[in-house]
């Protein structure tokens, strides 16, 4: 008989599966399976038994929510009003951390500590950040944009709505905030120099140094003399000699006192610690008065301080004294000598000066140049009185012949001239090294009345240890109009570091208004001749203005570069024609420039008293900020109402580098 396949197989299976459920004849235990619908891996409902899990099922049994896959025996209990891990309790509290809820009353999403609840979830009306400063608005809450100076808080930052920039300095503050966007910029804040900005909130802007016009009653010091001095000269600045942390100036004042009609002359060591107005005696630390007689001595004096003749550490004073008029009656101009440090009054002597020669009248102005060995000597310079036919021009003396009473014969060198009168022209800061080598030189205006008046500007070089002529210059400048006159102003610093010689040419009115008066800027290149064409800088000013150069030192608006100052009147300035202004201009590297346009700033002063500067003192840091300061004097008269005399005021000024002007 015959078997077919299919009955084979069938024969087989039943052979192989009697009950039909998986199991087997070899041996198989069937397992409980419950179906896992979540995934979880406990399954719920009723089970399968089989040797094998069906698809979807598991032997894990007890899940109260299948259709959740957090929810299953094990699981964390967490707050969600859920039996999370099928115990039969729903977020029990003694098991859970409790929460701590803040009433949101605006809907905002932030509340108040104001009313707040614990429990395991927060109810409707409820919320867990605590952060809300106004729960009443719902634009105001942590985050929201704020809006500025209208008294609501919106973003919950606290502090001052009044104060944006949040660097404690509201805009409504007294003072108040000049720029509530910038937390750096603030009453309190450092002005930086360069940055285009008023970081101090002064009115000022914030530029280096001084710009723009700046009145003589903003001076950070004014000293003021109303009486009858005809004229202050200052001097050099000194050491620190009382302790008060800046250094002195000396100042020569002279003049007639009405009451006796005699006339006076003393230098004053001036403090320049203070600020704001004084008068001369609450800062005159010392007054060291020269010996005169009735019309002797004239009102220009000039002294020098920045040296220590006997090594002790302080200052000493090299000062002269010169004689007012001609004639063998009256003493010779004098040059003194004082030791530091100085207080009180100081009666000087002759016992401690030099005398110069008979006829040398006049400023007795005083420099300090270096000689070749090293000596210290000083320049008694003088007009020689031609009826008494001395040809001496100028004195140097070394330190030894200032103690005693010496003659000028006795001076290491003299500069003499053969022509009939002389008088050498002083600048201040003229006296420095031009050539490079060390030693001072001297770069003066030689003028005689043997040719015409004529003026020379001309170098000389140093060391200063032998006689010489006047004649003898190093360097000459030639003319380039025999109707003008030429005048050497100052000696600047080039950008390079070499020296630059500035001389004042005033033309005498030739028709052309930019040649009436102009600078010539000559770089140093040696000795020899120098022509109008050499110039390597020439400054015009404009129409008939008046501009003359005046010194040259320091970099007072603290950009690195070194000023000139200029002495200028007139519209081609500034708008206030009645006034007199000091002009401080920065030189280009080459070319012709309009001196107004290189000005960085000016210093005005009234001319309704007849008022008129001196040269001014550049290169001395006062604050000891580390930025070179700006000194001067400046003197006026004023006539009594019965014209009966002319009283004199006299000022001293004091402006401190990198302050902003108006």
């Amino acid at each position: 008989m015959v078997t077919s396949p299919l009955l084979a197989l069938l024969v087989l299976a039943c052979a192989t599966d009697k009950d039909g459920g998986g199991g087997s004849d070899s041996g198989c235990a069937p397992t409980d399976w419950y179906l896992d619908q979540d995934g979880d891996g406990y399954g719920a409902g009723t089970a399968t038994s089989a040797c094998q899990a069906p698809a979807g099922h598991t032997a894990a049994q007890g899940d109260c929510d299948d259709g959740a896959a957090g929810v299953h025996p094990g699981a964390e209990e967490v707050c969600n009003n859920l039996d999370d891990d099928c115990d039969f309790q729903v977020d029990p509290p003694e098991q859970l951390p409790q929460l701590a809820c803040y009433r949101d009353a605006d809907g905002d999403g932030f509340g108040t500590t104001a009313s707040s609840l614990t429990d395991c979830a927060c109810p409707d009306g409820y919320v867990l950040d605590a952060t809300d400063c106004d729960d009443a608005d719902s634009d105001a809450w942590p985050g929201a944009a704020e809006v500025w100076y209208d008294g609501v808080d919106q973003d919950c930052a606290g502090g001052d709505d009044f104060d944006a920039d949040g660097d404690g300095v509201g805009v409504d503050g007294d003072p108040a905030d000049c720029d509530d966007s910038h937390p750096d910029i603030h009453p309190d804040a450092e002005e930086l120099c360069g940055n285009g900005i008023d970081d101090d909130c002064d009115g000022l802007p914030g530029d280096c140094g001084l710009t723009g016009t700046i009145s003589s009653e903003w001076a950070d010091l004014d000293v003021l003399a109303e009486d009858d001095y005809t004229d202050w000269t200052l001097g050099t600045a000194s050491d620190d000699l009382d302790g008060d942390g800046a250094p002195e100036v000396l100042l020569s004042r002279t003049g007639r006192l009405l009451t006796d009609q005699e006339h006076l002359h003393e230098y004053h060591l001036v403090s320049l610690a203070a600020g704001g107005s004084s008068d001369l005696g609450g800062v005159s630390v010392a007054t060291l008065v020269v010996p005169t007689g009735p019309d002797r001595w004239t009102a220009r004096g000039t002294g020098l301080a920045d040296l220590d003749l006997d090594g002790d550490g302080f200052s000493d004073y090299v000062l002269g004294g010169g004689n007012a008029d001609y004639g063998d009656s009256n003493p010779p101009g004098r040059v003194f000598m004082a030791y530091g440090p100085a207080s009180g009054r100081v009666d000087l002597t002759t016992e401690s000066s030099a005398m110069l020669s008979d006829g040398m009248i006049g400023a007795g102005t005083i420099t300090l140049l270096q000689g070749g060995g090293g000596d210290l000597f000083v320049v008694g310079a003088q007009v020689v009185d031609p009826e008494l036919g001395s040809p001496r021009a100028m004195v140097f003396l070394s330190a030894e012949h200032l103690r005693g009473d010496t003659a000028p014969d006795d001076a290491p060198s003299m500069w003499e001239v053969e022509s009939e009168q002389f008088q050498d022209q002083w600048r201040r800061n003229n006296d420095v090294d031009i050539d490079g080598d060390g030693l001072k030189d001297l770069f003066r205006t030689i003028s005689t009345t043997a040719d015409n008046a004529s003026s020379r500007p001309s170098v000389f070089l140093g060391p200063f240890d032998s006689d010489r002529f006047t004649d003898e210059a190093d360097a000459t400048f030639e003319e380039d109009d025999p109707d003008g006159s030429d005048e050497a102003t100052a000696v600047c610093t080039s950008p390079s570091g070499g020296a630059l010689l500035v001389l004042w040419r005033h033309a005498g009115g030739l028709g052309d208004p930019s040649y009436v008066n102009r600078h010539h800027i000559y770089a140093w290149e040696g000795a020899g001749s120098y022509a109008p064409g050499d110039a390597q800088i020439t400054l015009l000013d404009e129409e008939d203005e008046t501009a003359a150069a005046l010194t040259c030192g320091g970099d007072v608006d603290g950009d690195g570069i070194e000023e000139l100052a200029m002495e200028v009147e007139g519209d081609g300035y500034v708008t206030h024609a009645s006034e007199t202004f000091f002009a401080m201009v920065e030189l280009p590297d080459s070319g012709t420039w309009l001196s107004p346009d290189l000005a960085s700033f000016f210093i005005a002063h009234p001319t309704t008293d007849n008022a008129e500067v001196a040269p001014p003192l550049l290169g001395t840091d006062v604050d000891g900020d580390g930025t070179d300061d700006i000194l001067y004097t400046s003197s006026y008269r004023s006539i009594a109402d019965d014209h009966a005399f002319e009283r004199y005021r006299t000022r001293l000024l004091v402006y401190h580098g990198e302050r902003p002007g108006l």
